[in-house]
C-alpha cells in the first residue's frame, strides 16, 4: 500500500457530518425519498434580481413531474437557445412512466440526448403536458420549446 509515503491519507482530526431522516409510507421507491435526499444534499440555488413589476404571479410552479420517483437533474436552455432542457432521473430499478406539466402552452416537446441531438418527438397532451418514459437507473432528457 506504500502507506509512508502517503501519511495524510488518512484524514485524521475533527469531521462533521449532516444527517436526515425522512419518514415516509412503504418503499422509498413509492415515496420523494431520493429527491429529498438529493435536496439535502444539493439544495437548490437561487438568484435575487432588482425589484420589477415581472409577467408572472408571485406564486407559480415553472413545471411538475410526476410520479415523485422520477428526480429532476438539470433545468437549463438548450444549446441553441430556442428551447428548455429538462433532466429526468429514474432511480429505481424498474421502467417508470410520467408526465411533465409546463406552466405554459407548448409548440413541441422532443426526446434528446444529452448532447442535445433529437432521438424523437414527442406527443403534446392538453397543450402543456408531456408524457414519458424512463428506463431504471437511467438519464432522460427533453427539449421543450414555449408556443
Amino acid at each position: 500500500l506504500d502507506w509512508e509515503n502517503q501519511p495524510d491519507s488518512q484524514m485524521q482530526g475533527w469531521h462533521e457530518f449532516e444527517y436526515a431522516i425522512y419518514p415516509h409510507r412503504g418503499r422509498w421507491t413509492d415515496s420523494d425519498v431520493f429527491a429529498q435526499a438529493h435536496g439535502f444534499n444539493l439544495p437548490m440555488r437561487m438568484v435575487q434580481c432588482g425589484q420589477h413589476q415581472g409577467a408572472l404571479p408571485k406564486a407559480l410552479s415553472f413545471l411538475t413531474i410526476e410520479p415523485k420517483t422520477l428526480v429532476p437533474s438539470g433545468i437549463k436552455l438548450s444549446e441553441s437557445g430556442n428551447a428548455i432542457i429538462v433532466r429526468v432521473f429514474n432511480p429505481t430499478s424498474e421502467k417508470v412512466k410520467g408526465t411533465i406539466k409546463f406552466f405554459r402552452s407548448l409548440r413541441s416537446v422532443r426526446l434528446v440526448r444529452l448532447d442535445e441531438q433529437p432521438v424523437e418527438e414527442l406527443k403534446v397532451k392538453n397543450g402543456s403536458c408531456v408524457e414519458i418514459e424512463a428506463g431504471p437507473k437511467r438519464i432522460i432528457t427533453v427539449e421543450i420549446t414555449p408556443a
